[in-house]
């Protein structure tokens, strides 16, 4: 709107400047995508605490980025997104002799806008929210779940903070989504469906399993055992050591530099 009072000393191309400014401003606000508003105003935070030597994480929707922590205990910091994020429950307890953490799903389908690739991913989950073939799936206790970046479903995911103190053995369970580890000290395993891995800086044993994405992983030490294995996507690893080093992708580029080990085994598909 234009204020109609003008003073007489500004130049008339001055004042047209100010006016398209202030119309890109608005537009560019306008043009903002309505989910990213939305995930913003509807997030939810809490935080559990993993007690144990051996935890388990498991999620199937949303961003993991996995440091390093403090005290004794394995902590995870969730924040719930969506329209929907009020539906997502989070149980933690003892599975198969682990503290186990879990995002309980209510909905077949779910709608996670921030997937890195348009399509579907399909999920056969057991009800307590694992998967990856947990022995209560040969008794008719699992349950197929949908991920789409839209349509309908349940718009709801959650981020994951993951703080790990020195010598855990921790395994971490991605559906859609990434996973960012950054100068963890212990024996990690990340397993995940779609989703990219990144890991900047590691000490101890580490075992990466990706469905599809990329893998990035940098600066490996005091490894036991370092393995790699991609259905399909790049493979990137630079400074590795370990004494047993497994690197195998099935579909993808695999790059591989400064790697020290015992034992070796590439495969490509």
């Amino acid at each position: 709107m234009r204020d109609e009072q003008e003073h007489p000393l500004t130049p008339p191309t001055m004042r047209l400047r100010t006016h398209s400014y202030s119309l890109l401003a608005a537009l560019a606000l306008a043009a903002l995508p309505t989910t990213s508003l939305h995930r913003d105003a509807s997030a939810q935070s809490d935080r559990r605490t993993l007690t144990g030597s051996t935890v388990a994480i498991y999620d199937l929707a949303g961003r993991v980025t996995i440091e390093v922590g403090t005290g004794n205990d394995v902590v995870v910091e969730i924040t719930r997104h969506g329209a929907d994020a009020g539906k997502l429950s989070v149980d933690v307890g003892t599975v198969d002799g682990r503290n186990t953490l879990r995002v309980i799903y209510p909905d077949d389908d779910i709608i996670y806008p921030d997937m890195n690739r348009r399509g579907n991913w399909d999920f056969t989950i057991d009800r307590d929210g694992r998967w990856s073939g947990s022995r209560s799936d040969r008794w008719g206790s699992s349950r197929r779940y949908r991920v789409k970046s839209s349509g309908r479903g349940t718009e709801a995911w959650a981020d994951l903070k993951v703080l790990i103190p020195p010598g855990k053995r921790v395994d971490v369970n991605i559906g859609v989504g990434e996973a960012v580890s950054t100068n963890v000290a212990g024996d990690l395993s990340i397993d995940v469906a779609s989703a990219s891995v990144t890991v900047n800086g590691h000490k101890g044993s580490l075992h990466l399993d990706t469905g599809s994405g990329r893998v990035d992983v940098r600066d490996v030490t005091g490894a036991d055992e370092f393995s790699s294995d991609a259905g399909s996507g790049t493979v990137t690893v630079r400074n590795a050591t370990a004494r047993v080093m497994r690197l195998d992708s099935g579909s993808g580029g695999l790059q591989a530099d400064n790697l020290t080990a015992d034992e070796l085994t590439v495969d490509v598909g």
